[in-house]
C-alpha cells in the first residue's frame, strides 16, 4: 500500500498560521474568550434585614433592568429565603460562594411577583419566627437574601444578605393622638414602661396620605424619649395617616442589621382643614398726598397668604357700619394708593389678610387714621410773557 508523500513541515506551519488568523479575524477579538454576558434580572437592590416587634421584614428594591441592562420583560418573581446560625458563626459576604449555596439551602419565607417599573420596585416582605421551625432566637443570628427569577425562567442568586441578631419583642408606644392645631398636626403617644429607650434609642414617625403605602423612610425621626411632635408640612385639604413605633440599634456593637423595631401604633387620622386666619399686617402708616391717601403696611412672615383686605371709613370717629371695603391686594403687596377721596375729607383706613381656605379665613384688622386729604395739585397754564 503506497503511503501519501510527507508534506513538508513549512506548509503544516502555514496552514496552521493561517486557521488562526481566519479565527482572529472571525471573532475580531484577540487573546483569550471572554466569559459569556450575565443574564436574567439584576440582583435586589437595597437589602435591610429588621425585626418589626416579633417579626423579620426584608425592604428592598427589584431593579428594572436585566443583568445586561436591557430592559425587565414583565413582572419579577421574589423569593425571600432566610436561615439561621450560632452568633459566633461567620456573616456571609457580598460575592461569596457561601451566598450561591445559601440561595439554595436557605429556606424560602416569603414570596412574591412585582413590577418593577411600578413604585420603584419596592417590596416589604414580612415572616414570623414560625417561618424557621426549631429555632432558638435569642441565641441565633438570622440571615436574609433575595432570589429573583424573571419571565423567562432565569434567576438572580442574592448580591447581598441582611443579617440580625433577635432580641425579645419591643413593646410598642400607646395612646396616639392627633391634633389640629394652628401651625400643624399635634402627636402626642405614651410610651410603655418596659421601653429600654435612651439617647442611643429613637421614636420612628410615619405618615401616609390615603390609601398610598407606607413610605421607606420615616416622616420624622426624634430622641428615645420623646413623646409629642408637632407636623408643620401638614398641606390643608388632605387626609393624613399617622403612626409610631420606637427603634433601638442592634444588640451588640458588632451585629449587623440598621435596627431593632417594635410594632406601629394603630393608625390614627385626621383631616387638615384650614381654619385659622392668618396674623394681620404689622406697622400700618397713612400719608396724605396731592389727590390721594397711601398707605404702606408690614406682611410679616405668613406663609399661608393669599392678599389683603382694603377698608375705608369717612368722619373723625368711624362708627360700626361705616367701614367700606374699597380694594384687594395680591399677597406681595405692601402699599395701596386711595385717589377716589375728596379733599378736606378725614379718613380712617384698615387693612385685614385673608389666606387660600375654602372660604378663605380672614385676619383681624390693621387700622390707621385720621388722614385728612388734601386737594390734588392743579397744573398750572404756561403763560406768554
Amino acid at each position: 500500500m503506497m503511503r501519501p508523500p510527507a508534506r513538508p513541515r513549512a506548509v503544516l506551519a502555514a496552514a496552521a498560521a493561517l486557521s488562526a488568523a481566519l479565527g482572529a479575524g472571525a471573532c475580531g477579538i484577540k487573546g483569550p474568550p471572554h466569559p459569556p454576558a450575565p443574564r436574567g434580572p439584576a440582583p435586589a437592590a437595597g437589602v435591610v434585614l429588621r425585626q418589626e416587634g416579633s417579626a423579620f421584614v426584608v425592604d428592598f428594591h427589584v431593579p428594572d433592568r436585566e443583568a445586561d441592562g436591557r430592559p425587565v420583560a414583565g413582572p419579577v418573581h421574589w423569593d425571600v429565603r432566610a436561615s439561621a446560625g450560632p452568633r459566633t458563626g461567620a456573616v456571609l459576604t457580598a460575592g461569596s460562594r457561601v451566598e450561591a449555596e445559601f440561595a439554595k439551602t436557605g429556606r424560602v419565607v416569603a414570596s412574591g411577583t412585582v413590577d418593577p417599573s411600578s413604585e420603584g420596585g419596592r417590596v416589604e416582605a414580612r415572616f414570623g419566627r414560625d417561618a424557621l421551625p426549631g429555632v432558638r432566637y435569642e441565641s441565633s443570628r438570622i440571615q436574609a437574601g433575595v432570589v429573583l427569577t424573571d419571565a423567562r425562567g432565569r434567576r438572580t442568586n442574592p448580591a447581598k444578605l441582611g443579617a440580625l441578631e433577635p432580641v425579645s419583642a419591643l413593646d410598642p408606644p400607646g395612646g396616639l393622638t392627633a391634633r389640629l392645631e394652628e401651625k400643624g398636626v399635634a402627636l402626642e403617644w405614651t410610651l410603655p414602661p418596659s421601653s429600654p429607650m435612651g439617647n442611643a434609642g429613637a421614636v420612628l414617625v410615619e405618615r401616609r396620605t390615603g390609601e398610598e403605602r407606607w413610605p421607606d423612610q420615616p416622616l420624622q425621626r426624634l430622641p428615645g424619649g420623646t413623646t409629642a411632635w408637632l407636623d408643620d408640612t401638614a398641606a390643608p385639604g388632605s387626609a393624613l395617616e399617622y403612626r409610631v413605633r420606637v427603634a433601638l440599634p442592634p444588640a451588640s456593637p458588632g451585629a449587623s442589621g440598621p435596627r431593632l423595631e417594635s410594632a406601629s401604633t394603630e393608625p390614627v387620622t385626621v383631616q387638615v382643614v384650614d381654619r385659622f386666619a392668618p396674623s394681620p399686617p404689622a406697622g400700618l402708616v397713612l400719608v396724605a398726598d396731592a389727590g390721594m391717601v397711601r398707605l404702606f403696611w408690614d406682611p410679616g412672615a405668613e406663609t399661608d397668604l393669599a392678599g389683603w383686605i382694603i377698608e375705608r371709613a369717612e368722619g373723625q370717629e368711624p362708627a360700626g357700619g361705616s367701614w367700606k371695603e374699597i380694594a384687594r391686594q395680591a399677597a406681595a403687596a405692601t402699599a395701596y394708593e386711595d385717589a377716589a377721596v375728596t379733599a378736606g375729607t378725614v379718613y380712617f383706613y384698615r387693612v385685614r389678610a385673608f389666606d387660600h381656605g375654602e372660604p378663605p379665613n380672614v385676619s383681624e384688622a390693621a387700622t390707621a387714621g385720621p388722614a385728612e386729604a388734601l386737594a390734588a395739585e392743579t397744573p398750572q397754564e404756561d403763560t406768554e410773557p
